[in-house]
Formats: structure tokens, sequence, C-alpha cells
């Protein structure tokens, strides 16, 4: 994928450009110990920030969105690490090291927190939209009498079935996923219409039957639905 090798080429950057600059401006008999550790982190802890979305959760169960709500926050996360990084070689080169080997510490520690924190809203996030993405029981519901209706060669139930495909499309929609108790039997008509028709619908008697139950549960449904909305506000 183009998006891996883009970041790639950006991590790469900042680790050779980083090593060359610190070459140019400081000079050799500066560096100590500590100042070539804190470099080293600096380095390290700024590519990988860049190279590690290569690896979020891209794509997976809920599609691009994870990658694109942690993107964000990925910058907060790169800038935090730069400055404390920056001021951790400061003291490596003008304070003391005491000071610099401890807040490489800091560094480390708060670069972890940050990449724990973004992957697992990154799945939170991937989760979220995973569960969005799907299609609920009244899609099912919709998609299906479509179907059957284009099957039927009787105008009546043509009619039957549009005029249920309406009650549902603009009745109440369960909000949060809630369902009601007439969620399973609606299914379970539905199906057996289906099946009557895709055999040849010669049973009309009991696929009107089927019809005129699914009225009474769709208005069920929708009575419960409100309900439940009404007690959620």
């Amino acid at each position: 994928m183009r998006t891996r090798f883009y970041f790639g080429v950006a991590s790469s950057t900042i680790v050779f450009a980083g090593g060359l600059v610190a070459y140019i401006l400081v000079p050799t008999d500066s560096w100590q110990t500590v100042s070539v550790f804190s470099y080293i982190v600096f380095i390290f802890l700024t590519g990988f920030s860049l190279y590690s979305f290569i690896e979020s959760p891209r794509g997976q169960k809920g599609g691009d969105a994870a990658f694109i709500g942690i993107f964000a926050a990925s910058g907060i996360a790169v800038a935090v690490t730069w400055f404390l990084s920056a001021l951790t070689m400061f003291l490596s080169f003008h304070v003391s090291s005491g000071w610099a080997w401890s807040l490489n510490v800091v560094t480390i520690a708060s670069f972890i927190v940050q990449m724990s924190i973004l992957f697992a809203g990154a799945e939170i996030i991937d989760e979220s939209a995973a569960k969005m993405s799907q299609l609920s029981d009244a899609d099912e519901w919709l998609k299906e009498l479509t179907a059957i209706k284009g099957l039927t060669s009787s105008s009546e139930l043509a009619k039957d079935l549009q005029e249920l495909h309406d009650d549902i499309y603009f009745g109440s929609s369960g909000m949060h996923g809630e369902k009601s108790s007439a969620d399973s039997k609606i299914s379970k008509y539905i199906d057996k219409i289906s099946t009557e028709i895709r055999l040849g619908g010669s049973d009309l008697d009991g696929i009107n039957d089927c019809v005129s139950m699914l009225k009474r549960l769709i208005r069920v449904r929708d009575s419960e639905l409100k309900s439940t909305r009404c007690k959620v506000f």
C-alpha cells in the first residue's frame, strides 16, 4: 500500500536527517553517554511514532474509521515526544546528566502511555464503526420485502408487501441497538412469506394471515420503541 510506503519514508527521513543534523551541529567532544542515549531516544521514538501508524487497525472491522480517528491525536503525541526528547538532549549538554537520565525515563514512559491510549482508542472506534456498519433487523426486513415483492404475481399481495415495507421504513427505529419483543416474530413471519412466495406462492390464505400478523407486530414494535425512547429522554 502507498500509505505504508509514505509512513516508512517519513520515519526513515527523521532518523537519517536527525543523525546528520546532530553530526553537523554538535561538537564531537560535547557528546557524553547520556547525550548519545538521549539522541537515540529522540530519533527512535519520533520515527517509531510515525511508523507505528502503519500497523494501526486500518481497514479492519470498521474500515478506516479507527485510522482517521487517531490521526489528529497522533500529532499531539508526536509533538509531546519531540518536546520531551529535545529538552532531554538540552539537559544532557548543558545542565546535568542526572536530570537528563531522569527525563529520558519520563520521555519513554510518556511515549508508551500515549501510544497505548491512542491504540486503545482506535480499537474502540473500530468496534463502534463495525457495529454501525452492520445492517439492523429493520434493514434486513426492508431488503427482503423489496425482494419478494418483485417475485409475486399478485398485485394485491404486492400492495400489502409495499405497505409493510412503508410501515417499517417510516416507523420507529431502535436507538443504540434496542429491540422490541416483536422483532423475532417479525423476522419469523417475513421468512415464512418469503419461503412461500419463492416456492410459488400458492397458499395465498396463509400468506395473507402472515401479512395481517405482521401489521399487528409492527404496530407493537413501533409502540414499544417509542415508549423506550421516552424513558431514555
